[in-house]
């Protein structure tokens, strides 16, 4: 009944940023205007010569490991999925708003790399175009919460049993939905990263999420994920029954390391 009501409550407030978010946009806009007219006025020549870097690395090298993973995804979701399955190829995945296809991409490291096979969906034609012409594995143009999933599946010739599930649709309740539709058509994954936004939608969507997940035998491995700039924006899961006790605290380490590596 509660979560009923939740999930009625989610879609009348669709859209609707938490006042503090758009506080914190408004603050970070005025700072940004700022911050540009002091650097235009006494810094013009150091502009010149040091534009800007891109904060998406080709590699990452964790320590005390030392292990380099190569990533391109907001907060190391590819080296997440790396770490888990040790570097595995060949595996599957399933990215349910596939935006861009390299910078910002959860699973173009997997498939460049490790050569996995995946499906991608997004809604926007464009972003589907050029996702297209520069990866292997193809993003369709679908709904990702009134998509079929099981036919969609079964008619690009996968199994329901995947590695990777990538779930990233906004407004963040768009996800909780396309979730919940993906795991009632029996669809399995071992691994999964889940944006509730609640730093820009308040505390439901992940709250939803969480009751949904661990009912289908999900454990959660990485709590409010966060992001430069922005705030706590994403869960990360396995599959608990795939995996011994002792796999996952070696792998719940493993997170931790990069996360204290990354500040995520």
């Amino acid at each position: 009944m509660v979560v009923t009501l939740l999930e009625f409550l989610i879609k009348q407030l669709a859209g609707r940023e938490s006042i503090f978010w758009v506080s914190k946009q408004k603050y970070r806009r005025v700072l940004s205007i700022y911050h540009r007219k002091v650097k235009n006025r006494f810094f013009k020549n150091d502009l010149r010569s040091n534009p800007s870097q891109s904060i998406i690395s080709e590699s990452i090298n964790l320590s005390p490991s030392k292990k380099v993973y190569n990533t391109k995804s907001q907060s190391g979701q590819d080296i997440f999925v790396q770490i888990v399955f040790q570097d595995k190829k060949n595996g599957t995945y399933l990215e349910i708003g596939s935006g861009r296809p390299i910078k910002l991409s959860n699973t173009y490291v997997l498939e460049k790399f490790l050569h996995w096979k995946g499906l991608s969906v997004d809604i926007d034609p464009e972003l589907i175009g050029k996702f297209n012409e520069a990866r292997v594995n193809k993003s369709y143009c679908y709904d990702g919460t009134t998509l079929d999933y099981k036919s969609f599946v079964e008619k690009n010739e996968f199994d329901n049993n995947f590695e990777y599930l990538s779930i990233d649709i906004d407004p963040a309740f768009q996800s909780y939905f396309a979730l919940k539709k993906i795991l009632l058509s029996q669809i399995k994954f071992l691994t999964l990263t889940f944006e509730h936004d609640k730093y820009r939608s308040g505390p439901w969507v992940q709250f939803l999420s969480v009751i949904l997940l661990k009912k289908f035998g999900y454990i959660r491995l990485a709590k409010d994920i966060s992001s430069l700039g922005f705030g706590k924006y994403e869960d990360w899961w396995i599959f608990g029954d795939h995996f011994s006790l002792t796999e996952i605290n070696e792998i719940r380490k493993k997170i931790e390391n990069l996360r204290l590596n990354l500040k995520i």
